[in-house]
């Protein structure tokens, strides 16, 4: 009776076991995607952009139309099962409100479930609009702006391609690539602490540079810099009548400065 009464028992608290086991174990999770595009009217007195996306990456594009922007979001979202996930897609928004001459342009999702939710942003900025990126995202890459353009990333990277205008670039560790013609006056300043810094500017380009790591390589080609003063740390000169600043700072990153 006794060896029967603890048989019992055992299989009773197996049974329990199992049963709590399977109650508390997760729903696995399936991905599922979806591209939406739309359209932003961008009102004649507008001179800023501001653009936020924490849960992707950051696409912008040059455009002649001063009155409209297109953009496309790649939503990615995770749920149990795919009737579940049009809804969750619907939870993914891009938001915009005026203030004063800004425009604020924002990728809005359920901030309590940052897990379950990505989506890229493609873009498309009028010229001549002034563009302000801030950090959190996963990377910002440009192509073809006509704009000045302030922009910031962690451990994602920075790419600007074909750009016109003066940029103001920040990463924590992503590196950072500009292909940039800069106006007269204008600037490309990049900073970094543990990235690499790329700079291309056009071979007749006209402006002071400044250049500085702490524990990396600087090196330079295809410029004819004048006034050249090089240590293990710093490189200082000038290209042209030295009309605009190209400024290069990292920590332990590497910078290279080259003309195309």
């Amino acid at each position: 009776m006794k060896l029967r009464n603890a048989l019992t028992a055992v299989i009773t608290g197996l049974f329990l076991f199992t049963s709590c086991s399977e109650t508390t174990t997760d729903e696995p999770l399936f991905e599922y995607s979806q591209n939406y595009s739309g359209s932003l009217q961008i009102p004649a007195n507008i001179e800023m952009l501001t653009i936020e996306n924490s849960i992707g990456f950051i696409f912008l594009n040059g455009s002649d139309d001063s009155l409209t922007s297109n953009y496309v979001l790649n939503k990615t979202v995770k749920v149990t099962e795919s009737s579940l996930a049009q809804s969750a897609f619907d939870n993914i928004t891009f938001d915009s409100v005026i203030d004063s001459d800004t425009l604020k342009c924002k990728i809005n999702f359920p901030s309590d479930q940052v897990d379950l939710y990505k989506s890229s942003l493609n873009f498309n900025m009028p010229r001549a609009k002034k563009i302000i990126v801030k950090k959190n995202n996963y990377g910002v890459q440009t192509f073809a702006l006509i704009n000045d353009i302030y922009a910031e990333t962690d451990n994602d990277e920075c790419i600007l391609e074909g750009h016109g205008g003066s940029a103001e670039l920040h990463s924590q560790s992503g590196d950072i690539t500009a292909m940039i013609s800069i106006p007269d006056s204008g600037y490309c300043k990049c900073y970094s602490v543990d990235g690499n810094i790329t700079v291309m500017v056009p071979i007749g380009s006209s402006a002071n540079i400044v250049i500085k790591t702490t524990s990396g390589t600087i090196t330079h080609s295809n410029l004819n810099i004048q006034n050249l003063t090089t240590t293990t740390t710093d490189l200082t000169g000038t290209i042209g009548a030295g009309d605009a600043t190209i400024y290069l700072e990292t920590v332990k990153g590497n910078i290279l400065l080259k003309g195309f």
